[in-house]
């Protein structure tokens, strides 16, 4: 019987040193990668992580169960961070989002008006994306995969906005 994701931190032990440096990591703004077998806990890793990101906004997605079209991710980018926000700091008032699946420069006008109003009340807010799966991501010319349509310029839009903004 194959088991899935262990989502209960009490269930997941011996990884607390990895952990540790994974937050740290991630408070230096830096991109992480984690790669490693199939079956060997890296999504597990992954959900202890958000757990311990509890103050931070964290848009947490599957990208093998996501359309592979980063207007799509950008949405659903979006949809995740203010799902997370509105369920941890239900007492702020967070801006609308157009609802269309606009471009890089929509998602990047958004994300960081939603940013400006939670750091308004939370100085050291930041906003974490976990891309679970990421291998679907990328294309991979050994299996004919071609990967997320736009992924180029998605790289490039987190990198910048992570560089500019500090999130």
């Amino acid at each position: 019987e194959a088991v899935g994701a262990v989502e209960n931190p009490l269930e997941c032990f011996g990884r607390d040193k990895m952990i540790a440096g994974l937050l740290d990591s991630i408070s230096h703004l830096q991109h992480i990668g984690l790669f490693g077998a199939r079956k060997i806990g890296k999504t597990s890793l992954v959900w202890q992580l958000r757990e311990r990101l509890a103050q931070q906004i964290v848009a947490y997605i599957d990208l093998q169960h996501t359309p592979r079209d980063c207007a799509y991710l950008y949405h659903t980018i979006l949809d995740e961070c203010a799902k997370d926000a509105a369920f941890k700091y239900p007492e702020i008032k967070l801006p609308a989002f157009e609802r269309t699946l606009g471009g890089s420069a929509q998602f990047i006008q958004q994300l960081v008006r939603l940013w400006e109003t939670l750091k308004a009340h939370r100085h050291d807010m930041k906003i974490a994306l976990l891309l679970d799966e990421a291998d679907h991501f990328v294309p991979n010319l050994l299996e004919d995969e071609a990967g997320f349509a736009g992924f180029h310029e998605f790289m490039g839009v987190i990198r910048g906005i992570s560089q500019q903004y500090g999130f």
